[in-house]
């Protein structure tokens, strides 16, 4: 008999998977050579979101299985709307047969858990995204309409 699998469940799975990809290293050089080097991984792929190559804050999957950031597939659904175009995933470009997501909630704590122990990784989000948003103000801003006349 099957059991279903509790929500906090994924919660708990994610924390942990988020607590050990923060903790994976390479070790660089050789172990005879004092100029060996331990390295912290990079973020792992499946943290990113293939439309942007960043951090995803929010993870959906689509119907086809893909994850992104809620975010972005919501915008890439738009724009194929907006210009009456068919919804493809944005991953392989075939036909999407529904624009419903789902919350991938054990990816994103692992994703919070992760970066809750990198928090060099997280500073770095942080200051790309205030740039960001800067440059998406600034882009927003109509300055013949702020200028004297």
């Amino acid at each position: 008999m099957t059991t279903a699998i509790e929500p906090s469940q994924y919660a708990v799975f994610g924390e942990h998977w988020g607590e050990a990809a923060a903790r994976c290293f390479s070790f660089e050089g050789d172990f005879m050579n004092d100029e060996s080097h331990v390295r912290l991984l990079p973020v792992p792929d499946s943290f990113l979101c293939p439309i942007t190559g960043e951090v995803m804050q929010d993870p959906v999957a689509t119907v086809d299985g893909q994850v992104y950031d809620r975010l972005q597939i919501q915008k890439w659904i738009q724009f194929r709307r907006q210009r009456k175009l068919e919804i493809t995933s944005p991953s392989t470009n075939l036909p999407l047969p529904s624009p419903t997501l789902v919350p991938v909630i054990a990816l994103q704590k692992a994703i919070e858990t992760y970066l809750l122990h990198r928090p060099e990784v997280r500073k770095m989000l942080v200051a790309s995204r205030a740039v960001e948003d800067d440059r998406s103000w600034a882009a927003g801003c109509n300055w013949k309409s702020h200028s004297a006349t």
